[in-house]
């Protein structure tokens, strides 16, 4: 490490940033089931590859104006749950003395139904941060989902630990340098070895 890195290293708040969609709750399942109801399909999971993005799918049947609309409704986290383990482990991270930030690009209709689930299963945490800009917030741990959001993170943050969840739409294009996660238990396993 030279001593840039260092210095860097040295002024970091001990600080996590974690992503929700998909990383803390499914919001995929919930979608895709919205939009088998609008255009009356049965979706086809076993469609899904490195050129053939969820994504892509659903706006084959669908534009990205219409999509966007299950994104905008204003009770979209209300019913919904944390993912197994997320919980616990971010609990534990906060123990250990880390400040807990939520990041998330959210739609204005639905930020508030994020706020509500964050606040009702993460009571511990620190804030909700709504911005695309997630590698400008400086860190010591990430958490995330989205490719190009870890690649970002990584580019400018060369010195944080980086997890990545895999989903089913982005498992076939991860970054190497990020620590794949299938579920919080990988997590948990990782770092505390259970």
């Amino acid at each position: 490490m030279d001593t840039n890195e260092k210095t860097q290293e040295n002024s970091m708040s001990r600080s996590v940033v974690v992503d929700v969609d998909l990383t803390v709750v499914d919001t995929l399942t919930p979608w895709v089931t919205w939009w088998e109801k609008r255009v009356d399909t049965k979706f086809d999971w076993s469609a899904v590859n490195k050129d053939l993005s969820i994504n892509k799918q659903l706006h084959q049947l669908m534009s990205c104006e219409e999509a966007l609309t299950f994104w905008r409704n204003p009770e979209l986290y209300d019913n919904l749950t944390p993912l197994t383990g997320s919980r616990n482990a971010l609990r534990l991270l906060k123990s250990m003395g880390y400040d807990l930030f939520f990041v998330s690009n959210c739609e204005d209709d639905h930020v508030e139904s994020k706020r509500r689930f964050l606040d009702k299963y993460f009571p511990f945490h620190d804030g909700l941060i709504d911005t695309c800009q997630k590698h400008s917030i400086e860190a010591d741990i990430y958490f995330d989902d989205h490719v190009e959001y870890v690649d970002k993170i990584l580019k400018n943050r060369p010195y944080a630990k980086v997890y990545q969840f895999v989903t089913p739409d982005n498992e076939y294009q991860l970054n190497t340098k990020a620590t794949p996660l299938h579920n919080w238990r990988d997590f948990a396993k990782l770092q505390f070895g259970e």
